[in-house]
């Protein structure tokens, strides 16, 4: 018999709108109410653990510097280095519920490092891929009032920036087709629950 398929959510979204909370709730939740017999897994790139992680957490932090090609790649390569166990999970009929990927990868290189669009999306062609896309979106005047990117703790985290990434994201979500994804935007003004809630009833009926 064929091992059981697993299905991949994916949260996107600009710094800040509350990805990695919004995971860490669906999670929680799916798991206190026996969701799959507790085969959810929680994964948010980039993956710091790895010696690619560790530079890569130094760039984010400001405390190297990279060519944007060279970030770029070692973006992907953390993902890639990954891919062989994420689809054994997939493989083993786990639920993955994922904070940021290739999406990420691309919106923000773009974005920020004014690299060509058509080659940092082939860096990631052949990776597992999401079943479902959720993106937080935020308006403008949600961001200004929470004042979020005041702290500037990592080196993307800049209002600017994440305007144009934030475009991005939608060119994206309007522009992708596969038949392995979905995109679903997702009104991410709310209170932390107010969104959990939205994002929750959208799972149910997938």
């Amino acid at each position: 018999m064929n091992k059981p398929t697993g299905r991949f959510l994916l949260l996107e979204g600009r710094d800040k709108s509350g990805k990695t909370t919004q995971c860490e709730l669906l999670v929680d939740r799916l798991v206190q109410e026996g969701y799959n017999q507790g085969k959810v897994l929680y994964i948010h790139f980039p993956i710091r653990t790895t010696a690619i992680g560790q530079m890569l957490d130094q760039y984010l932090k400001g405390e190297i510097e990279l060519a944007p090609q060279v970030s770029h790649l070692l973006f992907s390569a953390n993902r890639w280095e990954h891919a062989k166990q994420i689809q054994q999970w997939l493989d083993e009929g786990y639920l993955l519920v994922m904070d940021r990927y290739c999406y990420s990868g691309e919106v923000f290189s773009v974005a920020a490092l004014n690299l060509d669009r058509h080659w940092c999306h082939t860096t990631d062609v052949g990776l597992p891929m999401p079943d479902q896309v959720f993106y937080l979106d935020l308006t403008e005047e949600e961001l200004a009032k929470r004042n979020v990117y005041a702290k500037h703790e990592e080196r993307y985290e800049v209002q600017e920036l994440q305007e144009r990434a934030h475009q991005e994201f939608l060119r994206l979500a309007q522009s992708d087709t596969s038949s392995c994804s979905q995109w679903k935007l997702l009104d991410a003004s709310g209170t932390p629950e107010q969104v959990h809630q939205l994002l929750y009833q959208e799972f149910k009926q997938l």
